[in-house]
């Protein structure tokens, strides 16, 4: 085991002799922009793992006897794709005061499946398994309440600097107001409308129909924490595509085969 650092004192440096490009000059051997990956608290992460009771959904390797490993893909794997990913990138950077953005990992599909309902633990806010929206309302929020106390980052700009994924079905659309006013979203859910209400057919996801719980929020609607805002705003947020393994992508004509020949105009 070695103890890593938890900020790099100094960038890395040039290349020797002052050469490289004007880019490799200014960052050394890292491309911009620059992310700060928090370090968060097990239990927005890494715990979620353990909690999980099957393999198959939200991760993207498993492994195997005989030191084998797989991959492996389904809707929700992005969310931890993205940040172990993000964590080997040139962006990346171990030094928050040069970053030009910062990622807060909180891994809330995995907690709403296949660790909700499945598991004892953990709620957050109300606890109960049959309103996962408001659970993860109160997750990020903790999340956000946690990076606030412990770095200055947050409040330097409001948040306007810091990004979150949200990739589950409806998005962003319950994300509490305080974070998705200013903050970046990365999702699926591009939608637009001011005042809207949940599409979902699966009722533990209808964020539309809230809820109150004894000693949650002052026995407030958890739907005072994110009503009034868009599920995306193409100003700030970025809708992102479903996660798919490598070789979905080797057959696409961006990469160099040959089109596909299509005789539908529409399959509903």
């Amino acid at each position: 085991m070695m103890s890593l650092p938890a900020a790099a004192l100094e960038p890395p440096s040039v290349p020797a002799g002052g050469g490289g490009t004007a880019t490799e000059q200014l960052h050394g051997a890292r491309m911009p922009p620059l992310i700060y990956i928090y370090d968060m608290p097990p239990k927005f992460t890494s715990r979620m793992h353990q909690y999980k009771n099957v393999v198959e959904h939200c991760g993207y390797r498993r492994f195997r006897p005989g030191n084998r490993s797989e991959l492996y893909a389904d809707g929700y794997s992005v969310e931890v794709y993205f940040h172990k990913m993000l964590s080997v990138s040139p962006h990346r950077t171990f030094d928050p005061e040069e970053a030009d953005f910062f990622y807060v990992p909180v891994y809330y599909t995995r907690w709403m499946w296949p660790v909700n309902g499945w598991a004892d633990t953990p709620f957050y806010g109300a606890p109960t398994a049959w309103h996962r929206y408001s659970n993860a309302a109160h997750m990020w929020l903790q999340a956000k309440n946690w990076i606030q106390s412990n770095f200055p980052f947050w409040d330097r700009r409001g948040g306007r600097d810091h990004i979150w994924m949200t990739n589950h079905d409806e998005g962003a659309c319950y994300m509490p107001t305080e974070i998705y006013r200013n903050s970046i979203m990365l999702t699926h859910w591009g939608r637009m409308v001011l005042n809207h209400t949940s599409n979902t057919a699966y009722f533990p996801d209808n964020y539309s129909s809230g809820v109150r719980w004894t000693g949650v929020l002052d026995g407030k609607d958890v739907k005072t924490l994110y009503d009034g805002h868009p599920c995306y705003d193409p100003h700030k947020d970025l809708v992102i595509p479903g996660f798919k393994p490598p070789e979905h992508y080797v057959n696409s004509p961006l990469l160099g085969s040959c089109p596909l020949q299509r005789n539908m105009l529409l399959y509903l």
